[in-house]
Parts: structure tokens; sequence; C-alpha cells
């Protein structure tokens, strides 16, 4: 079962979602309790875009192994995308404290703060999580999202740049890539940008909206 859940992760990297979907479904086959099969189920119910099912995939991957950070992580995560944010601060806390070195952890704990709102908890989530580990994309994201908050609009396109350079297929860089570009006034690059979030995540409505507001 986790060979069949590592390799419905591959596909899933390699946005084969078919194969992905039909790889993480043999795992749950061969063994329905597998911890590393529901994440990947996880995994693939988030690429699209199915909310419900991946909150009850990460359920289901807490209940079998409660002391593995990675499903907290994502639960975590996960409602932090549907705006849930006391949930979302919740599991990331929990989730930091299994794992206080888990890569992209802090820097999601961060991103959640700052849409909370909570700048002094965000700014020092975002210096511990570089300091910790300097190419970790989700905190350099994170903390442009910030910088583009406060207005300081050049920083934050620094910082998604940097990010996107990091980790090329991360959408949400993407996405807030080209809105720092049309605070900018360069128009051309902020479209592009959005169509390549479109590319990466074509369940996000996000992109399209934003490429909406800027063709208005």
């Amino acid at each position: 079962a986790r060979l069949a859940a590592a390799q419905a992760r591959a596909y899933l990297r390699a946005d084969e979602l078919p194969a992905a979907k039909a790889a993480a479904d043999e795992a749950l086959a061969i063994h329905l309790g597998s911890h590393e099969a529901w994440l990947a189920q996880a995994e693939i119910a988030r690429r699209e875009g199915d909310a419900t099912a991946t909150i009850g995939a990460y359920d289901a991957a807490i209940a079998l192994k409660p002391a593995d950070a990675r499903a907290w992580h994502g639960r975590g995560s996960a409602w932090g995308e549907r705006d849930y944010l006391d949930r979302a601060r919740a599991d990331l806390d929990h989730a930091l404290a299994l794992d206080a070195k888990g890569l992209g952890y802090r820097g999601e704990q961060a991103t959640v703060a700052t849409q909370a709102e909570d700048w002094p908890a965000a700014e020092s989530a975002y210096r511990q999580a570089l300091a910790d580990n300097p190419s970790d994309y989700v905190a350099l994201t994170g903390l442009g999202l910030l910088q583009l908050k406060r207005g300081e609009t050049q920083s934050a396109l620094d910082s998604f740049l940097k990010a996107g350079v990091m980790e090329p297929r991360y959408a949400r860089a993407h996405v807030y890539t080209g809105v720092a570009y049309y605070q900018l006034g360069d128009v051309a690059q902020a479209l592009g940008e959005m169509r390549r979030a479109q590319e990466l995540d074509e369940k996000d409505p996000l992109p399209h909206f934003l490429m909406a507001m800027i063709e208005t």
C-alpha cells in the first residue's frame, strides 16, 4: 500500500491526475487502514478542489496515526485555504509541536496569521521559518503576502520571485506575483502569472477571478 501511495504522489507531481487517482485507490484496496494511502487521497482531492474529500481523508490519516505531523499540516493548510483560520491555526500549531522542523510548516502557520491580520505573529513566524530554512518557498510567499498587505509592493514582488525560483510549480506564488505586477502597473506580466497559476492548479478559482478584475 505504501508503494502504491508513493506511486500516486509521483503521478500527481507529474500532473497525471487519472493515474494518480488509480494508484491511490489501489493503495486503499490493498489496505484500507494505510496512513500513506489516505495522505495520497487527501493530496489528490485537494488538487481536484474537493474540500470535503480533502478534510475527510486527512481526518482518516490523523485517526490512523495521530503522531504523524504531515496530516495535521495538510489539514491545517486546507482549512486555511477555506478561510477557517482558527481551525487552520490549531492544526498547524499541532503539526509544529510534532515536528518543529517540518518543511513549510512554519511558513504555512505564518501565512494563516497573515490572513488573520495578526502581523506580529506572522512576522515572527516568517523570520523563524527563513532562519531555519532560507529556501522555504511557502514562507517566502507568505512574507510577500504580508508585504503586499503593508503596501511594500516591490519588496513583495522580490519575495514572490524568489519563491518561484525555489519551487516553480507552487501556484500560490504565481497568483501573488501577478497581483504584485499588476499593482506595479505591468499588466502583461500580471496576466502571464495568472495563466501560469491556472495551469498549475486548474481547480483554483482565484486566478480566474483576479484575471477578470485585471481585464476590467
